[in-house]
């Protein structure tokens, strides 16, 4: 499992462990069936997870067998209500963080499951002869299949945005002025090695997968295929807002805009330093808006980052 799953987990922590409840509650009509015997079925579905292809359903899956007594006590009292969209979001959230073989294997599980659950409820309807609700376990089941299938595939995961974040910051301002020069290259590896000026923990795994990719970004840059693309940043900025609790999120940003700021220095002025060019500062103002306001006090004057 990816590093960043802590993360995600410490943000999202009871929607994650309710996901299987969730879907569970989608098939479940617990007003009118049979609570007690529900919940016990339910306990030795999730009790065997040989099925799981994903170590992350595999994860999920156990914890939530583990919480279902809250989850009775919590639907009880009403504070848990079934809300499909709900469901689809916390999938498509998790799916973010994972590779694409990951992400298959992910939303296969979610199918097995979802069968398994329909499977069980449709027996259950079948005894009762309530034809109605067998046709409305169909339809449930034909959606969920439908939302699986159309599920989008990612050219990208989320640790591969990650990863490229500090080189794109990178391309942005030391190609601001239309050359990127080896002192330039140097000094940004030089930046991103030193992991001790780092705030967080997270923006160190950032730097050493880049510092790791870096050749391989460089030779992909120079041969046009891996292009600078500003909305990429927005797009990764958005994710770490939405992914990380707000403190985290903070320190990472306040971290990646001190590294922008570095990069800009070592771009212009005197033999690249001393002073930054008006084309870095036109850079560095853009970034400025899609960090925020902490933007403001990231870099203390006359600091640096050696």
């Amino acid at each position: 499992m990816n590093p960043y799953f802590k993360n995600l987990k410490k943000q999202y922590n009871r929607r994650i462990d309710c996901l299987p409840f969730q879907l569970f509650l989608h098939f479940a009509d617990l007003e009118k069936d049979d609570f007690e015997k529900v919940f016990s079925v339910l306990t030795q579905m999730l009790s065997d997870t040989n099925w799981c292809t994903s170590d992350y359903t595999k994860y999920i899956t156990n914890q939530s067998k583990q919480l279902i007594p809250n989850f009775k006590k919590d639907f009880a009292s009403k504070n848990i209500k079934p809300f499909y969209s709900e469901y689809q979001k916390t999938v498509g959230l998790i799916n973010q963080f994972l590779t694409p073989t990951e992400s298959e294997h992910f939303i296969k599980d979610n199918t097995v499951l979802a069968n398994s659950f329909a499977d069980y409820f449709k027996q259950a309807k079948e005894k009762s002869e309530n034809r109605e609700l067998e046709e409305k376990t169909d339809s449930i089941l034909k959606d969920l299949n439908s939302f699986y299938r159309e599920f989008p595939s990612k050219a990208k995961s989320l640790i591969d945005l990650l990863a490229e974040l500090p080189f794109q910051l990178f391309l942005l301002v030391a190609h601001a002025d239309k050359n990127i020069d080896n002192a330039e290259r140097i000094e940004f590896l030089r930046i991103i090695r030193d992991l001790e000026w780092c705030n967080s923990d997270c923006t160190r795994m950032f730097f050493t997968s880049t510092s790791y990719f870096f050749n391989e970004f460089l030779l992909l840059y120079n041969r046009g295929k891996f292009k600078k693309d500003v909305k990429q940043v927005k797009r990764t900025i958005h994710f770490i807002e939405k992914i990380f609790v707000k403190e985290e999120s903070d320190t990472i940003k306040s971290d990646l805009y001190r590294l922008a700021n570095e990069v800009a220095k070592a771009s212009g002025g005197i033999a690249g330093f001393l002073a930054v060019s008006k084309y870095e500062k036109k850079v560095i103002d853009e970034l400025s808006e899609i960090f925020g306001d902490l933007s403001n006090a990231v870099v203390p004057e006359n600091e640096e980052t050696s």
